[in-house]
């Protein structure tokens, strides 16, 4: 975890609370404007392959996540759309943030805000 991470989590979480999840998604896929493109974004990875694996599958289902609620809310934690079911993850939501949001620049968040 890095060390912006205990700033970074709740400014993440209220990101979600207050309806700004598709900004959210934005600077995680590295999308928004205000995403520096910085290496930081990206922490060595595990010298492991499997948690190699693990690391960067969290960080993309916490998107799959994050994409959800941009488009559908909170309130469900599924949804079919055009003949296409749809899935909340906030399980590994969850353990990105636990991850220290694998990918995410505190500095890039607050150039957000």
């Amino acid at each position: 975890m890095h060390s912006d991470a205990s700033t970074l989590i709740p400014i993440v979480r209220q990101l979600l609370a207050s309806g700004r999840a598709a900004h959210l998604a934005e600077l995680m896929a590295g999308d928004s404007p205000f995403n520096s493109r910085s290496p930081q974004n990206y922490p060595p990875l595990p010298v492991n392959r499997e948690e190699q694996i693990d690391l960067v599958y969290t960080a993309r289902m916490a998107w799959e996540h994050v994409s959800f609620i941009a488009r559908f809310g909170n309130q469900a934690s599924s949804v079919t759309s055009d003949q296409r079911h749809y899935c909340s993850y906030p399980e590994y939501f969850e353990r990105w943030l636990g991850h220290g949001c694998t990918g995410l620049l505190l500095a890039d968040v607050q150039g957000y805000l």
